[in-house]
C-alpha cells in the first residue's frame, strides 16, 4: 500500500523536475545558440585583440606584425630583441604590440 502512493508522488516530482529544468538549465537547442553565440563573441575578441587602434594609431600583435614584413615571429623576436624594431609593452604586462606606421616606414 505505501508503495502506491510513493509512485505518484515521485511521477509528479519527475514530472515537476522536468517542467522546470528547461526553465533553470534551458533546452538543449537554447545552450547551443548560447554557445554559439559565445563562440562567435569570443572569436571577435580575439581578432579585436589582435589589431587595437588607440590614439590614431594601429596596434599590432607579433604575429600580425610578421605577416606584414613577410617575415617569423623569430625574425620579430630578434629584430625587437636587437633594437631594429621598436615595441611597446605596458607596465606590468607581457602583452607587445607594434605600430603598424614603424612597421610600414621598415618596408620602404
Amino acid at each position: 500500500m505505501n508503495d502506491e502512493k510513493h509512485i505518484p508522488i515521485r511521477s509528479k516530482l519527475s514530472d515537476a523536475l522536468a517542467d522546470h529544468h528547461d526553465a533553470l538549465f534551458g533546452s538543449p537547442r537554447k545552450l547551443k545558440a548560447i554557445k554559439e553565440d559565445v563562440q562567435e563573441l569570443s572569436d571577435k575578441t580575439g581578432q579585436l585583440d589582435k589589431s587595437i587602434k588607440f590614439k590614431n594609431q594601429e596596434w599590432l600583435s607579433r604575429e600580425d606584425a610578421a605577416n606584414l614584413l613577410g617575415i617569423s615571429v623569430d625574425s620579430i623576436d630578434r629584430r625587437r630583441k636587437d633594437g631594429t624594431l621598436k615595441s611597446y609593452q605596458l607596465a606590468g604586462s607581457s602583452v607587445i604590440r607594434f605600430k603598424r606606421s614603424d612597421l610600414e616606414a621598415l618596408m620602404i
